[in-house]
This record gives structure tokens, sequence and C-alpha cells, in this order.
């Protein structure tokens, strides 16, 4: 048998050969995402349960996926990659619109803005949704001349069982930020039809999490180095277990 320290050491080989992974939970505030510089690159997606009045609307139903693209020199400004923002309504009666979308950081935002066409043109800090009264710490509308990006313009937005791509958001922050949380994933819905008994509603992101993605070079190199380490332990308790000829 191995003696506690060779346990050791094929304990700790085998955690560096596990791949270190960002990490996503759930909480009151629904879906959290916990980044830091080495997730750039890396996607997550937000699954949105809908809500009118307050109550939960079965068919409306839409996700948001995102990616890390890059941190400045300072760490005070990131940028995501919007992906995707897809509107697929399960019940063609509640057919409406999404002219908003937001959520809360974990750090105090200086400024938020898109770039590169992306159709949610308007940017509000501590915006207040004025139909939910739903608060984000930054929301990205549609353009409409609004002083709350989350009210949004009507005229515009992801339309029923379509979706948007490309574009991408930088968040700047008052301060040097390493380590960055994201929750309270919402989105607002207009022009919904009148079974929804309203117009307007919102979406709360209710699951979610990174998407899974082939290991980098490094990340292979690491686990490589991981099962060499224990592989080399166990070749070496099994050699010293061995009688030596002399003994035979």
């Amino acid at each position: 048998m191995l003696d506690l320290v060779e346990l050791r050491v094929v304990a700790a080989a085998l955690l560096l050969a596990m791949p270190t992974a960002a990490s996503a939970t759930h909480g009151s505030s629904g879906v959290v995402i916990n980044l830091t510089s080495a997730d750039i690159g890396r996607s997550f997606t937000i699954a949105y349960t809908g809500y009118v009045d307050g109550r939960q609307t079965s068919g409306l139903q839409a996700t948001t996926q995102f990616t890390l693209l890059g941190i400045s020199a300072n760490n005070k400004q990131w940028t995501f990659g919007i992906d995707a923002i897809a509107n697929h309504f399960a019940r063609t009666d509640h057919a409406g619109k999404i002219t908003a979308f937001g959520f809360n950081t974990d750090h105090a935002l200086a400024s938020g803005t898109t770039i590169g066409g992306s159709i949610f043109r308007a940017t509000v800090l501590g915006g207040r949704d004025p139909s939910t009264g739903h608060v984000a710490s930054v929301c990205f509308g549609t353009l409409s001349g609004h002083s709350n990006g989350c009210s949004s313009d009507t005229g515009g937005g992801v339309s029923f069982n379509d979706a948007v791509y490309g574009g991408s958001l930088a968040l700047k922050f008052r301060s040097a930020v390493t380590a960055l949380s994201l929750d309270s994933f919402f989105l607002r819905y207009d022009e919904l039809n009148a079974r929804c008994r309203r117009a307007t509603g919102i979406g709360l992101g209710t699951s979610g999490g990174f998407n899974s993605q082939t290991p980098e070079p490094a990340v292979w190199l690491q686990m490589i180095i991981g099962f060499g380490l224990a592989g080399a332990v166990m070749r070496r308790r099994v050699q010293s277990t061995q009688p030596s000829p002399a003994s035979r």
C-alpha cells in the first residue's frame, strides 16, 4: 500500500490533472456567473422564465449567450460579445418582442455601452423597468429617446421566434476588477398578446451556466503532467515492493 507521503503526492498530482473551471452557481438572484481573466474566450448561456403581473407565464421563453472577450490592462473595462439573444415563445398566442436586457454586477459601474451594431443601444446604469419595478446595475434597450434604458422602444426588439447575433458590450468600472460576478439577469417583453393580460412582461434568468468547450492546449498539458506524476509515483511504488534478485 502507499504510505501517507506517497498518497499526498498522488492526490496533488490528480488535482493538477483536473482543469480549473469558471463557476456558475444558483441562488436567490438566479444564475450567478463568476469570471476572472482565465475565462477570456469562454461563453455562457442564460435561460429565462417569463412573468406577467408577477405571475409565471408558461410560453414566455428566451435565452441569451455572451462571451468574455477581454479585459483592459488596468482591469477597469470588461468586454463581452453578444453571441445571441433569442426569443422563442413556446406559444404563438403569447407572441411579443424582447426590447431590453440587463443584469447586476458586484462592483460599481462607471458606464456601460454596446459596440458594433447591436440593436440594444440605449444604456442606463441602475435602470428601473417602469412596468415591473425591476432594477438592474445596467440595462441595454432598443434606441428610443427614453432616459431609462429599461423602458425601451416598442418599435424595435427581437421578435417572436427570432434571434439577433453580433455586437458586444463594454462594462467600465470605477476601480480595478480582477474577479467579477454577474447575476439577476433579466429581459423585458413588449407588445405581448392580450392573452398575457398585459402588454409588457419580464423574463428572469433562472438557469444556465458556462458552455462546454474543448480544453485549451495549456489545459491538456496540465492534465498530462498531473496524470504523469501520479503514474510515476505508482510505478515507483511497484518497483520498490518487488524483491531484488539477491533475495529470491
